[in-house]
């Protein structure tokens, strides 16, 4: 579903009009209209007659940058409320593409941002991502998918051939063993659930494939898991 992401407005942050990133994405969609912006922020989408506003706003896409793409989350929901602290690892704003009616999340960020932004000063954030790990004495979890949908226009913004890679060359990385057994614990609770289901592991090592060889197709690229 995410595949048939068509945005029929792009809003480009004028300093960016020479970037080869912004001139990959916007030449995806050459039926969108493209519409240059001083101020990322004060965009203001017209009104539809016969569409709402956040149908509308899932059509337009920004090309902007981020001034910082980590956000830490101290795990408070509340008085009496607690998750997992995380950080958030958020290279695209609002970014989810589908029409969920269910989902109370898009009327939350319509507040915020009436559309999808996609940062694409990705230096920016392979720097913070290496300086907070660099110093780090515990263990960190970077979410991309909390309220969000980073990962959805992945096609997009080709994040994950991004990440992967520089996630997998940090020395402080979770050693092979870990990792391993983390997978053995997701592929068996993923195949309990439907055992026709396909699994790959394709940005992983030779290593770790052969210990997970009876569980998924290792090399193919239909990645679920990482």
């Amino acid at each position: 579903m995410a595949q048939a992401f068509r945005p029929s407005t792009i809003y480009l942050l004028r300093k960016l009009q020479r970037h080869k990133e912004a001139a990959r994405i916007i030449g995806m969609f050459p039926e969108a209209r493209v519409q240059i912006v001083d101020r990322q922020r004060d965009v203001v989408l017209p009104q539809h007659p016969s569409r709402p506003a956040i149908i509308a706003g899932k059509r337009v896409l920004m090309i902007g940058e981020a001034s910082s793409f980590l956000r830490h989350f101290d795990g408070c929901l509340g008085s009496s409320v607690r998750c997992a602290l995380y950080v958030r690892l958020v290279p695209i704003s609002n970014g989810c593409p589908y029409y969920c009616t269910y989902c109370y999340l898009a009327y939350v960020y319509r507040d915020h941002l009436p559309f999808i932004k996609l940062n694409i000063n990705y230096g920016k954030m392979c720097d913070e991502i290496r300086d907070l790990t660099a110093c780090a004495q515990n263990a960190i979890s970077f979410n991309m998918g909390e309220m969000l949908d980073s990962l959805a226009l992945d096609h997009v913004s080709l994040l994950a051939s991004r990440l992967v890679p520089l996630f997998s060359r940090l020395s402080n990385r979770y050693p092979p063993e870990q990792r391993i057994e983390f997978y053995r614990l997701l592929t068996d609770a993923i195949l309990a659930h439907n055992k026709h289901i396909s699994i790959s592991l394709c940005r992983e090592t030779p290593y770790v494939w052969d210990h997970l060889k009876s569980r998924c197709d290792p090399r193919k690229c239909n990645c679920l898991i990482w």
